[in-house]
């Protein structure tokens, strides 16, 4: 379990549904924050095992809309890929951060 946040990385998604994420537009669980998410998702729990009676009535209502936050914030696998995309050749090198830094007037 990682120090900073309490969770796993497979429990990420949920953990962020509960507290939200204000980068991706995601408002959270309202009342829910950072150690109550953990305590939700002690022992490697995901939002599908929090049992019912560990939940306040103001978050059972909000409980499917953190259903569907969770799966907005999972990364999507499921991408149709080309067959020929490995080729088997080495791609050109490419340039040094601070050569495109330069060219780019950005430093």
């Amino acid at each position: 379990m990682p120090a900073r946040y309490g969770v796993t990385a497979a429990q990420w998604p949920d953990y962020r549904a509960l507290t939200g994420d204000q980068s991706d537009n995601i408002a959270g669980i309202r009342g829910v924050g950072p150690k109550t998410a953990v305590r939700l998702l002690a022992g490697s729990a995901t939002l599908d095992q929090v049992p019912a009676a560990s939940l306040k009535s103001t978050w059972s209502d909000q409980w499917a809309q953190a259903l569907r936050w969770r799966e907005m914030i999972r990364l999507d696998r499921k991408v149709d890929l080309p067959d020929n995309i490995l080729t088997g050749v080495p791609s050109a090198e490419l340039p040094r951060a601070a050569q495109l830094l330069e060219s780019l007037d950005l430093w």
